[in-house]
């Protein structure tokens, strides 16, 4: 298997596409995987204008790695926090989108490490009126433990480094143009590698705060976006990311997040009530931590 790692060669926008761009990264309590995402940002041939860590919640730890990051960083870092009260990271990621500067937005994680090509290849396939759902490849518990205790992720892992899903490791941007979308809209979304432009975001009102626990925001928030007339495109064979290990979690059946999403899909909701609206008019919703400075409609039935 060829997985190819280009040189440090920086690279331009293309025309007609985002100028500028917010990379919006989410952690909880992780230091040691936040570094390594934020530095293999770093790394990347087109910087993004702007990192924001999105908060949700985390100790002493986490608040003092991310201001030596902010220092060493060579693009503006802003750390938006707020309470640890359970898991919530659809509210800081509307906090975080608001504090976004740029039209476009990248979502990934804080167990998320990227290609140094991925913020390029997400400029040049982004479109208006469309979604950018790239892939991830899982690193196996050895190589992820290695990356961790080296602090970054210094070469490309080799294919025996990776668990799962070794063809999202590949990057071929010619097969990229030929690959078929997703035959289910709704499959595999994830906002662990996500594209997208921040007025599509605002207009159908961010994350759904009404979902409670794990599962199912992100795959809301892009049905809400689908039933607005936006479309999906997957970035196969670009775009490429590596999953540090971890424990997997899932949806339990029954949980009232799943009776959210199937809510929205059946009646076309576009439009959520419980969002980011409601930061617009708070002073202090968009202060960030230290460093930076922050900033046709169905309302979905209020969670029963």
């Amino acid at each position: 298997m060829l997985v190819e790692f280009p040189g440090r060669k920086r690279s331009s926008t293309p025309a007609n596409h985002p100028e500028r761009v917010s990379l919006i990264v989410t952690t909880y309590n992780w230091p040691a995987a936040l570094a390594c995402c934020v530095r293999s940002v770093w790394r990347q041939t087109r910087l993004p204008d702007q990192i924001v860590i999105a908060d949700d919640g985390s100790g002493p730890a986490t608040r003092d790695l991310v201001e030596d990051l902010a220092r060493q960083s060579p693009v503006p870092l802003h750390h938006l926090w707020h309470p640890d009260e359970g898991f919530r990271p659809g509210a800081i990621k509307n906090r975080a989108v608001l504090a976004a500067d740029h039209p476009y937005l990248i979502f990934v994680d804080q167990d998320i490490l990227l290609h140094p090509r991925m913020v390029e290849d997400h400029l040049v396939f982004a479109r208006r009126g469309c979604l950018s759902q790239g892939k991830r490849a899982h690193l196996g518990r050895r190589s992820s433990r290695r990356i961790l205790a080296a602090g970054e992720m210094l070469r490309p892992p080799l294919p025996w480094a990776i668990r799962q899903r070794h063809q999202y490791a590949i990057r071929l941007p010619f097969l990229s143009q030929r690959y078929p979308l997703s035959r289910d809209p709704m499959a595999g979304i994830m906002s662990a590698n996500l594209g997208i432009w921040r007025d599509d975001v605002v207009r159908v009102n961010g994350f759904n705060e009404d979902f409670q626990g794990w599962g199912g925001q992100d795959t809301e928030l892009v049905a809400r976006l689908l039933n607005d007339g936006i479309r999906r495109q997957d970035l196969r064979f670009v775009a490429v990311a590596y999953h540090v290990y971890h424990r997997r979690q899932s949806t339990p059946p029954g949980s009232p997040n799943l009776r959210h999403l199937r809510r929205t899909i059946d009646d076309r909701v576009t439009r959520c009530s419980n969002g980011l609206s409601k930061y617009l008019d708070d002073a202090d919703a968009g202060t960030p931590r230290k460093r930076g400075r922050v900033g046709r409609t169905n309302s979905a039935p209020a969670a029963g």
